[in-house]
């Protein structure tokens, strides 16, 4: 039977089974039946909505069935709160709420009488108001009227402006477990700005909108006016402008004064006879013997752009790095969009289903890249180490400290600093939701971030969220000279000891898991959801599998450098196949986790936890490991070409741009979309270029900077290691 057929029958099934025979229904039922046996053809079937929405249905009667003067169901049931206000011995306000309860009040019934006389002001304060919108029963539950609309009304004759408020309503729906724990009915308002919060969710309360029919709970926040909307720049503001002036006059300055040597060079080989400055010769000016000079040349844009460019020739640098680091980061990216963007999605009934989808877990679990950076960090350090115990160095603590937070705390501070200026991008009506949250998180907590410590606080509180991956990395680089000390004086031992590293990371996870019965998969948001992200997700010590068995494998690629090492097919097939399996299982075994039916117990759930992260570390360490020893040449040529060694060189800037460049977005969404593939993968496609030409700025103007300042001042050091920047052979 043909398949298409057979869904097309499916889809017009509720519609037209009234003009059917009762052969025809027992023949639609059957192939109904057949279709929910055969769960494996699910997996491929377009997505239906489920009968039973629960408390969202609920809420479609109640605001259908109830009729009013205007078309808008919300300000219907506020002026009936108004007209009911006789019969406030319901409900006493509480002293906040009766606050300007009697001017707000008085503002609606000038409001409702405006509307009667068809007057504009009042039409348009119903028209940016929600009303009942198409789709509803599709998952289009958010509805946020018109903002724009609503905050520039100014009635002069009655001293009226408009003020836009945010009204939720929970509801439950057992067939909707994840939609109902992530999206709620969402509606705007347009009220006079009189009217407190409070003064609306008393009115409401005493309203018909809640009695024992409908049982509905409005609640409301986020009220905005055109004044309280509009940027303005604080002291705060203005010391971060300010110091964004002075670095680009550094910059500039910088700029130019190299552009000034580079020609004075020029000249000075076609004129022998002009005097040399403070410089004897071009050498002496390229080794740069004045220190101050040399720091201002830093910050030129020429010489940065130019290595920037530089390809890395080096023999026996690990160049496939470039490629994988800048791949990971937009996979961070690509999750960062989905779970961060605030704009709610049309057919979101459909996500309940669709998401759990085998495929969508190559898009779902792109968090677990986070865990290909930490394989990369732990190669870099121990290959690079290794060269310096062989040539017989010392580890000066104070220079591996010290290098390692001027390495990464420059572009960090400027991405706090860009946070702090969210206020000034402040527009629409998810300006206090989103952008202000996330400037007043950085005001208090800016410090955790900038100290390395913000992992080992709530989410909530955190500045710059995904910063918790450069905390983790740096605590896992503090505890590294533990290793050191045994790789110098017990070498033979470290294979053992790094096994037993990862052995106990393994069983740490599993016994927190275990303990608080955490479930495995992304669709379950229940209260165990929280918990589990502050002591598996983000604590260092529960993510160090991948970094102990990235450690493992500088330690190995470094062992063949003296040596060309060559593998058979068989063991390079057996390599592949081990490889491929362990990627398989980390990214899509999670698919019989995600399925509502999936009966969980705490055994399966607690080792799949424990081990997944580090089956996607083992197959990219392979990936790595081909590529270096010569045994993957297109792979490699790929992931090392001048295309990827460009955006390599980025990558830490772009990963810790793109949510800025995401945020700065956010300002303009003002409704819901519906969610498409092709639709996301063009957002997606966008975010990508448009953090580029940010990440591009951010590494000439401070990342490169300071890589140069660091050198310059110890350059006597011994030791760099890093996560960021490939490694050479010394």
């Amino acid at each position: 039977m043909d398949v298409v057929q057979n869904l097309g029958a499916l889809q017009t099934y509720g519609s037209e089974a009234w003009t059917m025979g009762v052969e025809e229904e027992r023949r639609i039922s059957a192939l109904e039946t057949w279709c929910y046996r055969n769960k494996y053809l699910q997996l491929f079937l377009i997505t239906s909505i489920p009968e039973d929405l629960g408390g969202y249905l609920k809420f479609y009667d109640a605001v259908s069935s109830f009729k009013g003067e205007t078309y808008s169901f919300i300000v219907n049931f506020l002026l009936s709160g108004v007209g009911d206000n006789s019969a406030g011995d319901k409900l006493l306000p509480s002293a906040a709420a009766s606050d300007g309860l009697a001017n707000c009040i008085h503002d609606l019934k000038l409001f409702q009488e405006a509307y009667r006389k068809r007057e504009v002001w009042a039409l348009k304060m119903i028209d940016a108001s929600t009303q009942l919108q198409p789709g509803f029963l599709q998952g289009n539950t958010v509805d946020l009227g018109n903002f724009d609309e609503c905050i520039e009304i100014n009635n002069r004759k009655h001293n009226i402006t408009g003020k836009h408020c945010f009204i939720h309503y929970y509801v439950e729906a057992n067939a909707l477990p994840t939609v109902t724990s992530l999206q709620h009915v969402l509606n705007g308002i347009c009220v006079p700005s009189s009217c407190s919060q409070l003064n609306l969710l008393y009115i409401l309360e005493i309203s018909s909108m809640v009695n024992v029919e409908t049982r509905l709970s409005p609640m409301i926040s986020r009220c905005q006016t055109k004044d309280n909307s509009e940027a303005r720049v604080r002291s705060i503001e203005a010391a971060v402008l300010s110091s964004f002036c002075v670095l680009g006059s550094i910059v500039l300055i910088a700029s130019g004064f190299d552009i000034y040597l580079k020609n004075y060079w020029k000249r000075k080989q076609t004129q022998p006879h002009m005097p040399l400055l403070e410089f004897e010769s071009i050498k002496e000016y390229k080794l740069g013997s004045m220190k101050s000079q040399r720091c201002l040349l830093a910050f030129s844009l020429l010489s940065n752009g130019k290595e920037l460019f530089r390809l890395d020739k080096a023999e026996k640098s690990i160049k496939c790095l470039y490629g994988l680091r800048f791949i990971g980061a937009c996979f961070v990216l690509s999750i960062h969009r989905m779970l961060v963007d605030p704009q709610a999605f049309s057919n979101v009934f459909e996500f309940e289903f669709e998401m759990r989808k085998w495929y969508r877990a190559i898009q779902l679990n792109a968090y677990l890249f986070v865990d290909l950076f930490f394989v990369m960090s732990g190669l870099l350090l121990s290959y690079k180490y290794s060269s310096h115990i062989k040539n017989g160095s010392t580890l000066n603590l104070i220079h591996y400290y010290l290098h390692r937070y001027l390495r990464l705390t420059p572009p960090l501070l400027v991405c706090v600093m860009l946070e702090l200026l969210l206020g000034l991008l402040c527009n629409g009506p998810y300006c206090i939701q989103v952008l202000l949250l996330r400037r007043d998180r950085c005001i208090d907590n800016a410090l955790y971030t900038l100290t390395y410590l913000n992992n080992m606080f709530s989410n909530s509180g955190k500045c710059l969220g995904h910063s918790w991956y450069l905390s983790a990395d740096m605590q896992m680089y503090a505890l590294a000279p533990f290793l050191f000390f045994f790789l110098r004086k017990y070498r033979r031992t470290v294979p053992y000891l790094l096994s037993l590293c990862l052995l106990s990371n393994i069983l740490i996870v599993f016994s927190i898991s275990y303990r608080y019965g955490f479930k495995a998969g992304y669709m379950d948001y229940d209260h165990l959801s929280y918990l589990d992200s502050q002591l598996i997700y983000y604590p260092f010590y529960t993510r160090m599998g991948p970094w102990f068995i990235g450690f493992a494998l500088g330690l190995k690629l470094q062992s063949f450098n003296n040596q060309n090492y060559r593998h058979s097919k068989r063991v390079l097939s057996l390599g592949w196949i081990a490889a491929l399996l362990c990627l398989f299982i980390a990214i899509f075994g999670v698919y019989p986790f995600n399925q509502i039916d999936f009966q969980h117990d705490r055994i399966t759930d607690s080792l799949f936890k424990a081990l997944d992260r580090n089956l996607f570390g083992l197959g990219f360490a392979w990936i790595i490991y081909v590529c270096y020893t010569g045994h993957c040449g297109v792979l490699n040529s790929f992931l090392s070409s001048p295309v990827m060694q460009f955006l390599g060189k980025i990558s830490y800037s772009f990963y810790l741009i793109h949510p800025f460049v995401q945020m700065i977005q956010i300002r303009n969404v003002t409704g819901s979309r519906k969610y498409s593939d092709l639709l996301q993968g063009s957002i997606l496609l966008g975010d990508i270029f448009y953090s580029l030409p940010f990440a591009i700025i951010l590494y000439l103007a401070v990342e490169a900077p300071f890589l140069k300042l660091e050198k310059i001042l110890h350059k006597t050091s011994k030791i760099c290691g890093g996560n960021i920047s490939v490694v050479e052979k010394p």
